[in-house]
């Protein structure tokens, strides 16, 4: 893989002879850079459009309950320590909240690290503009690294980061710090934080010790930072409590779930958005994608180890979603960006069929890209478009904020779905069913009550209402039209039952309805006070 313009050069030219065997790579000077920051800030304005519509949900409210719980940084860190992140994305929240006291230092940090993410790739990676454009247009990269604010934008800037300052930042210090950082963002960019190491190791490695003995000595100081940050990774996430979600799909480690691993694909494939059957298509693009780095050994055994180590982690840790799986798109693209920087590929006969797999994964990879931007119209813009929020957590703190429902207290089935809610209504707690307590959030935990009823519901609301004196409001996730015993999130369960359900709204009364939702917070909620006589009251 080259960005250099020679005879040979698979990326000179202009037009379909051009880009069909060179769909990924750019030409030498182009795109111009007037088309990039075109393209930069057209992604400004759809992502600033997006931003002023969305609703937070519970993944972005939870962190920031974390990140400024505790009265100090230490307090916070103690608290956070199990929750399932590394501690860099609670930090700079915390810094944020110090700084300004203001919310929306959530959704600020998230666009700040989404934004430093999209311009550096858009102003400095070799690739061609439909590249370009299919990565910053990609509903991962719009959605879940920008406008939800999480840490995946993080993940993002600095591999980016290290791709597009490789040459002088490899046999720096300021490789091992940006290691250290990258391994305190998420768990799964640990393993990729990992492989980036490998493969400066491995040119390392085919050096003599004895001509760049500097070298091997900056390498081992980087080693150190590396791993340091593994192991601040390792201390803050584990032992987890949330026990319920990291044993949600647990496998035992044997030889036959080993072999099952590399073949499964609903734990690494499902949310790439590709059509039917998507999960067996998707897998073997992704796999395909690998393919890119056929003519560079480095490069294909450090992608390859790093697929597969991402495997074997969703298959016996965590699934993966669309977010997780789209941090190794980004590894594959930080990686095709490092090796164009190097000077290329291993220059082979055109005949040989790791120069026929090439472009083959490189085009794999390309319609990977493609397709998430098909994915960003189809959902998030399209829905944004018609009108539908991605929650409605902010609708149900504005219902209780209502003069007559100010005092009431809150109590929402599942317990997870109401915690944005918490963050929209200043830190005033819910009453958490399956724990019995007052929280902000709700831990994933098997300790607590994990099946209900709409009785066992009911009887929460009558203790808080006899209690307090207070009206209470209850928010369910699930239409109890229907009967069933279902699952709610990940391991808790509610029933209903004709008779319960009688029992439930001859006791309480309708408010409204806040559906639909983009997401899975959309409630039903009902009003119960002493007394209450039924549905007309």
């Amino acid at each position: 893989m080259t960005s250099t313009s020679t005879p040979a050069d698979p990326g000179v030219g202009s037009g379909w002879n051009s880009i069909r065997p060179e769909p990924l790579l750019a030409p030498r000077g182009t795109p111009p850079l007037w088309q990039r920051l075109v393209l930069l800030g057209a992604w400004v304005v759809l992502v600033g459009w997006l931003a002023s519509l969305h609703v937070v949900w519970r993944d972005e409210a939870r962190a920031y309950a974390f990140a400024i719980g505790g009265d100090t940084v230490v307090d916070m860190l103690r608290g956070l320590r199990g929750e399932g992140h590394p501690s860099l994305w609670y930090l700079i929240l915390r810094a944020g909240h110090e700084l300004t006291s203001a919310r929306e230092v959530l959704s600020g940090a998230g666009l700040l690290f989404g934004f430093l993410a999209a311009a550096l790739f858009a102003l400095k990676a070799p690739f061609r503009l439909w590249v370009l454009f299919a990565t910053l247009f990609s509903a991962f990269f719009v959605m879940d690294y920008t406008v939800i604010a999480r840490n995946y934008g993080i993940a993002a800037l600095l591999m980016f980061a290290i791709a597009a300052w490789w040459e002088r930042i490899k046999d720096s210090l300021w490789f091992g710090l940006l290691l250290f950082l990258l391994a305190n963002v998420n768990v799964p960019v640990l393993i990729l934080a990992g492989a980036l190491f490998l493969f400066r190791a491995l040119e390392v490695l085919g050096t003599s010790p004895s001509e760049r003995r500097g070298e091997w000595a900056r390498l081992a100081v980087n080693a150190v930072l590396a791993a340091s940050g593994a192991l601040a990774s390792f201390l803050t996430v584990y032992p987890p409590f949330n026990d319920a979600a990291v044993g949600l799909d647990k496998r035992p480690l044997t030889a036959c779930n080993l072999v099952r691993a590399i073949f499964h694909q609903k734990t690494f494939v499902r949310d790439l958005g590709i059509p039917w059957p998507a999960q067996t298509i998707s897998l073997v693009f992704i796999t395909g994608s690998l393919l890119v780095f056929a003519r560079h050994k480095r490069a294909l055994i450090v992608a390859v180890l790093a697929f597969f180590a991402l495997k074997f982690f969703f298959f016996f840790i965590y699934m993966a979603y669309l977010r997780h799986i789209a941090l190794f798109l980004v590894f594959l693209l930080a990686l095709a960006w490092i090796v164009a920087k190097e000077g290329g590929e291993k220059c082979l006969p055109a005949s040989h069929w790791r120069s026929k797999a090439v472009p083959v994964g490189k085009w794999m990879l390309v319609l990977l890209l493609s397709v998430q931007v098909v994915t960003l119209l189809r959902k998030p813009v399209a829905q944004a478009v018609m009108g539908v929020p991605y929650s409605r957590s902010a609708d149900l703190a504005a219902l209780m904020e209502r003069p007559d429902l100010r005092d009431a207290l809150l109590i929402v089935d599942p317990d997870m779905v109401g915690e944005a809610v918490v963050y929209y209504r200043g830190g005033k707690p819910l009453w958490l069913l399956r724990q019995s307590r007052f929280g902000s959030w709700a831990p994933f935990s098997k300790n607590g009550r994990g099946n209900l009823t709409l009785d066992d519901i009911l009887a929460d609301a009558r203790l808080l209402n006899g209690r307090t004196g207070r009206p209470v409001a209850i928010a369910l996730q699930r239409p109890i039209g229907e009967d069933g015993d279902f699952q709610m999130m990940f391991q808790n369960r509610t029933a209903i039952t004709p008779e319960g359900r009688s029992r439930f709204l001859a006791a309480t009364r309708p408010l409204v309805s806040l559906r639909p939702a983009q997401t899975d917070e959309e409630y039903d909620v009902y009003l119960y006070t002493r007394g209450a006589a039924g549905r007309g009251r």
